[in-house]
């Protein structure tokens, strides 16, 4: 490696570290500047409530004003912690010559997907990039001594680098007829317990995804936030989708408690990788309304000629939580590649309070304990499914302790599938 590659290498770190402790003030002037010296935003979808079907049509915003603040609520994590992550994640790809590295490269070009839905398209990316500069020089300006520093050239080329990337990704995105965001109008709300709420959406135009993947969504309870939903049914060219929600926090809460038919959500990029194999016998752990992208694939698998064995595991914490169980039995029943074992951590089958649950109990024995646990101790009990693929959905601690628990049982790390969102 030559003098000149380290001295650039050394350059961006120290610029990037410069800015870190200043991050807040980096981004609030690098989103004043995008707003003041941007070009107009794209046309996007809002969400509404029922009874404005005006939202149903794509529009212009006025302005920039519909773009999240540093302290919103925009992303499940801290938005300043994600931001700091990101910065340091990018700074360490760049290589020698000063390009960038391969995961780099994969997560500008989703980011540059993503802004989509806030309108920002190929043509912002010139403004963005110096509004980067602007935000940095203002972080530089708050860290003593070095007021009125300029952006170094290295980082500099580095953001360009950064926001052509992003650019030409949402430009072959719109290129390939992917809208940025689409209409997606309540046409069913069931709220199948005290918590968790079943709803369809009739999207216009349909916005494809792939069995097992995660979407971005967009409600009129919370219009500031997106949220990372899985659909619970394989992508339908009609344009329907389902949606498990379980209110845990800000966006579900209201999601569950405020849904009606005829209330117009937001569907936006598609996310994720989990997927069955067709000639792999599986274990699926699901963990509450984590089961609905596994649905989504067993759904997808029993279309297709070759069917593996699949063992679902499917979890809650009582028997009233296992909103989907009467249907699971279902397709139990009608496929027998298909075996459901209902887990919950307390209750007993007897103190379902659905008639339809406990109907299904009847015919499908429930487990007690972490649904994990039980399909671990399955799994030692059959050693043959110690070659099986493995595929967790649920929240984050429930499927890090999941994916831990599997490889303490000697399952192959590599058979080990899920998603973080």
């Amino acid at each position: 490696m030559g003098r000149h590659s380290t001295d650039t290498e050394a350059g961006i770190s120290a610029a990037v570290s410069l800015a870190l402790p200043h991050v807040d003030t980096a981004i609030r002037h690098t989103c004043a500047t995008f707003r003041s010296i941007g070009p107009a935003p794209a046309a996007i979808h809002r969400p509404a409530l029922a009874g404005r079907p005006a939202a149903e049509a794509i529009s212009t915003p006025a302005d920039w004003s519909h773009l999240p603040e540093l302290g919103s609520d925009h992303h499940r994590v801290d938005p300043r912690g994600l931001l700091v992550r990101s910065l340091r994640f990018l700074a360490s790809g760049i290589t020698a010559d000063g390009e960038l590295g391969e995961d780099q490269i994969e997560f500008l070009q989703s980011l540059g997907r993503d802004f989509r839905k806030f309108g920002i398209e190929d043509a912002h990316y010139g403004a963005l990039a110096l509004a980067i500069r602007r935000g940095w020089e203002a972080a530089a300006d708050a860290a003593e001594p070095l007021r009125h520093a300029r952006m170094p050239r290295e980082l500099a080329d580095a953001v360009d680098l950064c926001c052509h990337v992003m650019a030409v990704s949402a430009a072959e995105d719109a290129a390939a007829g992917m809208p940025a965001t689409v209409a997606a109008k309540v046409i069913a709300a069931e709220r199948r317990c005290s918590d968790v709420i079943v709803v369809r959406v009739q999207m216009d135009p349909p916005r494809p995804w792939w069995p097992g993947q995660y979407v971005e969504v967009n409600t009129p309870y919370t219009p500031d936030v997106w949220r990372y939903l899985s659909p619970a049914i394989p992508f339908d060219e009609q344009g329907l989708a389902e949606f498990h929600i379980r209110g845990v926090g800000t966006f579900s809460d209201a999601a569950v408690r405020h849904t009606e038919v005829g209330d117009v959500w937001v569907v936006a990029q598609a996310y994720g990788e989990m997927q069955l194999n067709p000639q792999h016998d599986a274990i699926l752990v699901a963990g509450s309304t984590g089961l609905a992208a596994l649905r989504a694939l067993i759904l997808d698998l029993s279309i297709h000629a070759a069917k593996p064995k699949i063992k679902l595991f499917y979890g809650a914490q009582s028997p009233d939580e296992l909103y989907e169980l009467p249907g699971l039995k279902g397709f139990a029943s009608a496929w027998d590649w298909l075996d459901v074992v209902p887990v919950v951590e307390h209750g007993d089958a007897g103190s379902a309070h659905n008639t339809a649950t406990r109907t299904a109990l009847d015919e499908l024995p429930l487990r007690h304990g972490r649904v994990a646990d039980v399909a671990v101790e399955y799994v030692r009990d059959h050693p043959r499914w110690l070659d099986a693929d493995v595929l967790i959905s649920g929240g984050p601690k429930m499927i890090a302790y999941s994916a831990e628990a599997f490889q303490r049982a000697g399952v192959d790390p590599a058979a080990i599938q899920y998603d973080r969102h």
